[in-house]
């Protein structure tokens, strides 16, 4: 299985679960066209939004999700996340699935204070 394909994989079950808690789900990447000056060829990369994979609201809330496999890369999408000044009300979190795992583990960024 490529790396895409288990990113796409975790992306989905991570939409599901948040839909089955009741959560409208909405896609945050979005393709962006690229030139590689050697070949002269375009082509196309996935860039998330305000560094999100996934938006999840309901009448309450407002959630932008980041979605890793395993603990690696967290470092990386919570510095990712503070790179971008939002509302309060604008909930950030990084939902780490470990593989096999029914639940995810469930970073909320609002509980960490990085100092700059």
């Amino acid at each position: 299985m490529s790396t895409k394909s288990k990113g796409n994989y975790y992306k989905l079950k991570t939409k599901k679960y948040y839909e089955d808690k009741g959560y409208n789900v909405q896609n945050m990447e979005v393709p962006q066209r690229a030139f590689n000056p050697k070949t002269k060829q375009v082509f196309y990369v996935r860039r998330d939004i305000l560094g999100a994979d996934l938006l999840a609201y309901n009448k309450e809330q407002l959630i932008l999700i980041q979605v890793k496999l395993n603990h690696k890369h967290d470092a990386e999408a919570i510095r990712e996340f503070m790179k971008y000044d939002l509302p309060d009300f604008v909930e950030r979190i990084v939902v780490v699935w470990v593989p096999r795992a029914k639940e995810p583990d469930i970073i909320y960024i609002s509980d960490i204070r990085l100092d700059k």
